[in-house]
C-alpha cells in the first residue's frame, strides 16, 4: 500500500505565533537559504542551500534543483538568536544571524538568508 504524504501548505502570516516571522518571509519571498541540518547524536550533518517552498503547522520543506527535503516541525522550539559557528580546531568563530529550529526529535535545523554555505559547511575555517 503506497501513501502520499500532503505537501506542506503556505503558513498564512499570523496563523501560528510560534513560526518567527523569517521563515514566513523568507517563504514568500523565495529567499535562497543556507542550511544545516545535523542529527541529535552527531552522526549526520547536511548543508546546503535551498528555497523554502512549503511551510505549515506540522512540516517544512526545502527545495533546490536536485532534491526536496520535508522536515516535521510539529512541537519545534523556533529561535532567532545569533548561533555560534567554530572553526578547525575552535580556533576562530563566529555568530550567524538566522533562525534555528530544535526538533521534537532532537535534531537541529538552522537557517540564514545570507551566503553563508562557506561558514556552514562542516570543517571549514570561520
Amino acid at each position: 500500500m503506497l501513501l502520499a504524504t500532503p505537501a506542506p501548505t503556505p503558513l498564512a502570516a499570523g496563523a501560528d505565533d510560534t513560526v518567527p516571522s523569517e521563515l514566513r518571509r523568507w517563504l514568500s519571498q523565495g529567499h535562497s537559504l543556507s542550511f544545516i541540518y545535523s542529527r541529535s547524536l552527531g552522526g549526520f550533518i547536511q548543508t546546503g542551500r535551498a528555497r523554502l517552498s512549503g511551510m505549515d503547522a506540522e512540516y517544512l520543506e526545502l527545495s533546490n534543483a536536485e532534491t526536496n527535503l520535508i522536515i516535521v516541525i510539529r512541537k519545534a522550539r523556533f529561535s532567532t538568536e545569533p548561533q555560534l559557528f567554530f572553526g578547525p580546531g575552535y580556533v576562530g568563530s563566529r555568530l550567524v544571524e538566522g533562525v534555528s529550529l530544535h526538533l521534537d526529535n532532537c535534531d537541529w535545523l538552522f537557517l540564514c538568508p545570507q551566503q553563508e554555505q562557506a561558514l556552514l559547511q562542516h570543517g571549514h575555517e570561520v
